[in-house]
């Protein structure tokens, strides 16, 4: 019986710790979460040459990324990776631009 007790004592002991440590990592996800919903991580702006593109021109565009919350040039990206999807919601093209002090450039054929 006493051993009973002492293994029921210990799985309590252990349960609470689990807990604990759940508790933890939930309070730490929520903090990140409303961080991202409230304040974004990240904004991208892209600009292009054209307003509309025909078959087989070139898209040339320029763009820059800001940080969330105070719009300020963002150098903690290094890569920008942009994806053109069609109105069925495929992927058509995907490419990554380098950024350098949070503006890039790039070229799509």
């Amino acid at each position: 019986m006493k051993q009973y007790l002492l293994l029921s004592f210990c799985f309590c002991l252990v349960l609470g710790e689990i807990q604990a440590q759940f508790d933890r990592f939930q309070h730490e996800m929520e903090t990140r979460d409303s961080m991202a919903t409230f304040h974004g991580r990240e904004k991208i702006f892209i600009h292009f040459d054209k307003p509309q593109y025909q078959i087989n021109d070139t898209m040339w565009l320029k763009g820059y990324i800001v940080s969330g919350n105070m719009n300020t040039v963002n150098d903690s990206s290094r890569i920008a990776y942009i994806e053109f999807i069609d109105a069925n919601g495929q992927l058509v093209k995907r490419i990554s631009a380098i950024c350098d002090l949070g503006l890039f450039t790039a070229t799509l054929l």
